[in-house]
C-alpha cells in the first residue's frame, strides 16, 4: 500500500470537518474557499494543493458519506436494522443529504454513492429464477426508491421515527422487489436473520 503522509490525512480531514460546520450554517452557495480554510484553521493554499476547488471538496464530503454510511448498512445483522442505519444516518445528517438529493444525476458524488450501493444490492440480492426484470434495472429501481422515500422523510423529519421509515421502506420497496424480482442471497441469510423484518 502506498504510503500517505498523516498529515495530509488531517488536512484533508480538517477542510471536510470544516464544510460540515459551515453548512449547518449556511447554504453551499454562500460558502467560499476562504470560510472553509478558516474554520480549518488553515492557509487557502492547503486547499488547492488537495482539492481542485470547493466543488471538489464538497464531492469528497459526499463521498466520504456515502462509503461511511454503506459501512454501517453492511454491519447490520437483519434487513430492518441496514434499513434503521440508513434512516437514522439521514436524520443524523439531513443536511448534506439534502444537498446530496440537489445534485444532478449525473453529479460524479451521485454516481459514486448509487454504485455503492449497486455494490451493496449485489451482496445482498440474487435475480429470482423466472424473473422478467433485469437484475441492473431492479437495482436502479431499488436505489432511486430510496432516495424518493429519503426526500419524502426530509420534508417530514420530525414526524416519524427512523424506524418507522425502516419499516415503511421494507413495506414499499424491499418486500415487493424481493417477491417479483430478487431473492436474498442463502450465504447472507445463513449468517443473519434476514426475515426480521417486523417490528
Amino acid at each position: 500500500m502506498a504510503y500517505i503522509d498523516p498529515r495530509v490525512i488531517r488536512s484533508k480531514q480538517a477542510l471536510r470537518d470544516a464544510l460540515r460546520e459551515l453548512l449547518q450554517e449556511r447554504p453551499y452557495k454562500e460558502i467560499t474557499g476562504a470560510a472553509v480554510t478558516d474554520r480549518a484553521l488553515l492557509g487557502q493554499a492547503t486547499l488547492y494543493r488537495h482539492y481542485k476547488n470547493l466543488d471538489d471538496l464538497l464531492l469528497d464530503v459526499l463521498s466520504t458519506d456515502a462509503q461511511d454510511l454503506a459501512a454501517r448498512m453492511l454491519e447490520q445483522n437483519t434487513v430492518l436494522d441496514e434499513a434503521i442505519a440508513l434512516y437514522t444516518y439521514v436524520r443524523d445528517n439531513q443536511i448534506c443529504i439534502r444537498l446530496f438529493l440537489e445534485l444532478p444525476p449525473d453529479h460524479p458524488a451521485r454516481r459514486q454513492s448509487a454504485e455503492l450501493f449497486r455494490q451493496l444490492i449485489t451482496a445482498r440480492y440474487f435475480q429470482r429464477e423466472g424473473a422478467t426484470v433485469p437484475y441492473d434495472l431492479s437495482a436502479l429501481h431499488i436505489i432511486e426508491s430510496v432516495n424518493r422515500l429519503i426526500g419524502w422523510y426530509l420534508d417530514r423529519i420530525d414526524e416519524y421515527r427512523p424506524e418507522e421509515i425502516a419499516q415503511m421502506h421494507i413495506d414499499l420497496i424491499v418486500m415487493p422487489t424481493v417477491a417479483a424480482t430478487l431473492d436474498l442471497r442463502g450465504d447472507w441469510v445463513k449468517h443473519h436473520a434476514v426475515h426480521s423484518v417486523d417490528t
